[in-house]
């Protein structure tokens, strides 16, 4: 294997193009596009580290719309990720300690543009069979089994998904909730907390999706994984997008419909 370290990262591509790379003994399919009601570009950014032959890691920042350099604050916080998973890479570390150091890196780095910009980070790593979380924000990751069950799936950082969590409301009712957008915890703040889950065990054709508010705001969890199980990944990554745009522009007073940028990336292992 080559000394440097494989990525993919949104910057250097065309928006709203789908690609596919092998990683870390699996496959990944990638979308990033800016939401369909602006033109002033797309503040989410996302990349898939190919850190060594069964480990890899999937990345999905979104810059804070409303403040000024948000698609700054995302393309530099995962360059800056990028960059000291290298070097950790070639000091021979492994990828979830590798991370642990790389997500304050990625914190000082958009505090470093000194322009007010942030922005979430949510990364999962992928280390043989075993799966683990780096979440700062509201970008969301889920992991579900071929039968629809929920392997792990993070609470966002805001104070509508924390009462979700708490079952003070539903998930139906937070879609529409007034204070929906709040989000309390972003790269780009010296308040940074990271959070960091236990390791979760991935089975055979288990999916791990990553991926910004664009898509958890138009379609609810169970909606997300009838479109993830039991397919190909191929046909997974479209119908995802179809569906959100399809909320996105055909607003419906008993559905969510929030237009925004929409990003994820999609992982699988080969059954063993």
């Amino acid at each position: 294997m080559s000394d440097e370290l494989s990525a993919w990262f949104s910057a250097d591509a065309e928006d709203g193009s789908v690609f596919e790379v092998e990683a870390g003994g699996g496959t990944a399919i990638g979308f990033t596009m800016q939401s369909p009601d602006k033109s002033s570009g797309n503040e989410d950014s996302i990349a898939i580290v190919h850190y060594s032959s069964d480990a890899c890691a999937l990345i999905v920042a979104d810059g804070a719309g409303g403040l000024p350099g948000a698609a700054d604050a995302s393309q530099t916080a995962i360059a800056a990720l990028l960059e000291s998973l290298a070097v950790g890479r070639a000091a021979g570390t492994g990828l979830a300690v590798a991370l642990a150091d790389a997500v304050p890196a990625a914190n000082k780095a958009v505090m470093a543009l000194r322009n007010r910009s942030a922005t979430t980070l949510t990364v999962v790593s992928v280390e043989g069979r075993q799966g683990r979380c780096f979440h700062v924000g509201d970008s969301a990751a889920l992991v579900t089994g071929q039968r629809g069950a929920v392997r792990f799936a993070t609470v966002g950082h805001s104070p509508v998904a924390f009462a979700v969590a708490a079952g003070l409301i539903t998930e139906e009712e937070s879609m529409f909730h007034i204070d929906r957008h709040i989000v309390s915890n972003f790269l780009g703040n010296p308040l940074m907390r990271m959070d960091i889950s236990g390791t979760f065990e991935l089975a055979a054709r288990d999916t791990v999706l990553v991926c910004s508010d664009g898509l958890t705001d138009n379609l609810l969890t169970k909606e997300i994984i009838g479109h993830v199980r039991c397919k190909a990944l191929a046909v997974v990554v479209p119908g995802l997008i179809q569906a959100t745009l399809e909320r996105m522009l055909n607003p419906a007073s008993e559905v969510a419909s929030k237009p925004d940028d929409l990003s994820l990336v999609v992982f699988r292992k080969p059954p063993t």
